[in-house]
Order: structure tokens, then C-alpha cells, then sequence
């Protein structure tokens, strides 16, 4: 056996959920949970708001809605950060709510409104940069593309691994505020971080930390986390671009 085969199998023996992670090529659950409480409350202060006219970025993870029964359907959520200090607050959230019986039934969610909102961000604001996921938005993203212009609103993957774990490990990183919102928090809270192997082009092993739901089906959901993570990572692009120093930009190309 090789050296390699035999370090597998002796951790497989000894951390059966370890050699899944870097011998499995697969994505497995880890035991922490994305941020404490504690972490997360520490850097929350409510009493911050984000002016009329203030610089900042976008972030929105959206979602579809769901027909089956019982389900419930992943939240549909808009981050904005300040660009003068990363600063990271709520502008919009829809979420599947239950009935007066405490079921779920079909809902999808209102795709007017949450344009509506975006509209209104957009001129309460001075946006320099919006990214938005995506899957189920993509009419909707080159209608804003095309009513304020491509080089503030791109997309951004969130099914791209090593782009998603770049923005998360720069999130996690930051001591910047944010605005206590509980959705916000809720979302940040749900989060279980996952390790995923892969091989760079030299052939050599690395791995990306990601998050997700507890579970597949869970109605425990993380898209305010993810849409936090796209607004801080749409800084981190506009400030390399240059917008703190110029009022209007050229963006580039962003995988």
C-alpha cells in the first residue's frame, strides 16, 4: 500500500469524517458551526444607519419559491456594505413564512416587489457595485444591467466553490459592524461549515472551506450569510477598481 492509500486508511480508522474530507474528493459536514453568538453580536450596533446618498455595494442571494408541499423554500435576501467602512446592512428580505396552521404551503417569492426594492436602493444610494446569484434571476439581472449599467451590476456564483470561499474567508476575517438585523443573524447562525478537497493545476491537494444548511432539506436557511458575504466581497472588487478614489469606474472582468 501507498504512502498515500496508507495514510488514508489509517485515518479512516481513526476520523472516519476527516478522510472523507481529504482522501474522498467529496464535501463533507463539519462539527463547527459558522460564527458563535457571541462573535456575531459582537461586531452588531443597531444604531447605525446608512444615509441617503451613502457609497455602497450590493449583495442578493434570491431564490424561487416551492410548489411541494411541506417545504420550505429558501429566503430571498439584500445585504448592502458601506463602502467607507464595510459597514453591512438588510435593504430587503422574503421568506417562507407558515400558515395560521403552522404548515408550509406553496409560495414563490414576489419577484416585483423585490425588484421594487432593488429600484429604490438604487436611487436612495450612490451603488457603485451589486452582485447577484444567478439561478432563477437572470432576467432580472440584465434588466438592472441594462437600466444602471453593466459596470455596477454582475454576477456573482455562488456555485463557483473557490469564488464563494474566497468571499466567505474574507467575511470572516473583517472586524467591520454590522447592523444586528436578526434575519442577518438567524442565517449567519444556521451555518455549518463544510471542507472541500480539490487539485490545483500543479496536481497538489488544497481544500475550500464553504457553508450550508444543517441538511439538504432543512428549513434552517443561510441566505442572508450568503448575500452578506456578496455585498463584502462587492466592496473588496470596488475598492481594487479604484471607486474610492473616482466617482465613476470601469469594472473588470470578475470569473
Amino acid at each position: 500500500m501507498g504512502g498515500i492509500e496508507a495514510e488514508a486508511a489509517e485515518l479512516l480508522i481513526e476520523d472516519p469524517r476527516q478522510a472523507e474530507r481529504f482522501f474522498g474528493n467529496r464535501m463533507v459536514a463539519g462539527s463547527a458551526k459558522w460564527v458563535s453568538p457571541e462573535d456575531w453580536d459582537e461586531l452588531a450596533d443597531a444604531g447605525v444607519k446608512v444615509g441617503k446618498g451613502e457609497r455602497v455595494t450590493i449583495g442578493m442571494d434570491g431564490s424561487d419559491g416551492t410548489a411541494k408541499a411541506n417545504r420550505v423554500a429558501d429566503s430571498t435576501v439584500i445585504r448592502g456594505c458601506r463602502l467607507e467602512d464595510g459597514f453591512r446592512f438588510t435593504i430587503g428580505v422574503w421568506e417562507h413564512e407558515p400558515g395560521s396552521d403552522g404548515e408550509f404551503s406553496e409560495w414563490y417569492v414576489p419577484r416585483v416587489e423585490v425588484m421594487e426594492k432593488l429600484r429604490w436602493a438604487f436611487a436612495y444610494y450612490d451603488v457603485v457595485l451589486a452582485g447577484f446569484d444567478p439561478p432563477y434571476w437572470r432576467n432580472e439581472i440584465a434588466e438592472h444591467a441594462e437600466e444602471f449599467g453593466e459596470d455596477r451590476v454582475v454576477e456573482f456564483r455562488t456555485a463557483n466553490d473557490q469564488l464563494m470561499a474566497g468571499a466567505l474567508q474574507s467575511l470572516r476575517k473583517t472586524d467591520t459592524k454590522h447592523d444586528g438585523c436578526p434575519v442577518a443573524r438567524r442565517h449567519a447562525l444556521n451555518a455549518v461549515t463544510h471542507i472541500k478537497e480539490y487539485r490545483d493545476d500543479n496536481d497538489e491537494r488544497k481544500t475550500l472551506t464553504l457553508v450550508s444548511k444543517p441538511s439538504k432539506d432543512s428549513p434552517d436557511k443561510i441566505d442572508a450569510l450568503v448575500s452578506d458575504a456578496i455585498a463584502h466581497d462587492m466592496r473588496n472588487r470596488a475598492i481594487s477598481a479604484g471607486v474610492r478614489r473616482q466617482k465613476k469606474f470601469k469594472a473588470v472582468a470578475f470569473g
